[in-house]
């Protein structure tokens, strides 16, 4: 007879308080509306982890007053690393996300640990484990435009 070990999944605001005092410093970059949106979609999360991560990310954010125009927004097209390995997310709303190309939920663990970030700036972020991951951003598509700004601030098309 086999013996299967269950995988317990951490509590999820026991690790959502874990990580923001690990990172109340980081700079988190979103205007007032998008803060409050946020907040709307982290309540209606399907995923109890997602939605404290996320509540506990928009609590330490910095209102930005330019709308941090480098950072990783809803709609914006971000080319990421995770571990290593180089990505492409599309952030998006959730039912948006499943029929686009590269496209990201917010409110999946890997868009809620992007949303917010800008580029250059890393981050560790919770798996479904609660072992963290590395994320970094590498680059941000603007998302009204189609271009994406390099850290010396010039645009690409």
């Amino acid at each position: 007879m086999a013996t299967q070990f269950a995988t317990q999944r951490p509590d999820p605001r026991l690790l959502a308080r874990r990580w923001a005092a690990l990172n109340q410093a980081i700079p988190i970059t979103l205007d007032d509306g998008e803060i409050h949106y946020l907040t709307a979609m982290a309540l209606a999360a399907d995923d109890d982890l997602v939605a404290h991560l996320l509540l506990a990310k928009l609590r330490i954010a910095a209102q930005a007053a330019d709308g941090g125009s480098r950072a990783a927004r809803l709609n914006s097209l971000v080319e990421y690393q995770d571990g290593g390995v180089v990505r492409l997310a599309r952030l998006m709303h959730p039912t948006a996300a499943r029929a686009a190309a590269h496209g990201v939920s917010i409110t999946s663990l890997v868009g809620a640990g992007l949303i917010g970030l800008g580029e250059g700036q890393s981050i560790a972020w919770p798996d479904e484990s609660g072992t963290c991951r590395h994320l970094k951003v590498l680059r941000v598509a603007c998302r009204d435009a189609g271009t994406a700004t390099t850290k010396s601030g010039k645009v690409r098309q």
